[in-house]
């Protein structure tokens, strides 16, 4: 995908708040409404953390990405390792559990939002 342009800075979540006094008090949603452009790919920016436990039973590193939203489809694929769901908790931030892996493997990783385009692939995750 491109991820150019202005584009990225329209992405990602906005507060949303509600009247149903026609203005004159507001409730909060905050983080309810998602934007990201499903025909683009995510771009990662940030795995954590960076190594795990191979005796940690199920492990979870956090993503930070744009152009992500909690899509059905939204998932973390491990390569050869396997996919896996993410779960997307706001503000570009993706949690994704880690496969099991032989100690010293070294696992990349890439993101989905609709389970066809995938992200490009973030080493050594």
């Amino acid at each position: 995908g491109s991820s150019g342009g202005g584009k990225l800075s329209r992405l990602g979540d906005v507060n949303v708040a509600v009247s149903v006094d026609g203005g004159v008090s507001w409730v909060s949603l905050a983080d309810a409404f998602t934007y990201f452009d499903p025909s683009d790919v995510p771009l990662i920016r940030e795995v954590t953390p960076r190594f795990t436990s191979v005796s940690e039973h199920s492990p979870v590193v956090t993503v930070q990405a744009q152009n992500v939203a909690p899509t059905k489809e939204l998932g973390c694929d491990w390569g050869a390792a396997g996919r896996r769901a993410g779960a997307y908790v706001g503000g570009g931030a993706v949690r994704c559990e880690v496969p099991a892996a032989e100690m010293g493997t070294e696992l990349s990783l890439r993101l989905t939002t609709d389970g066809v385009h995938f992200s490009e692939t973030f080493a050594k995750a």
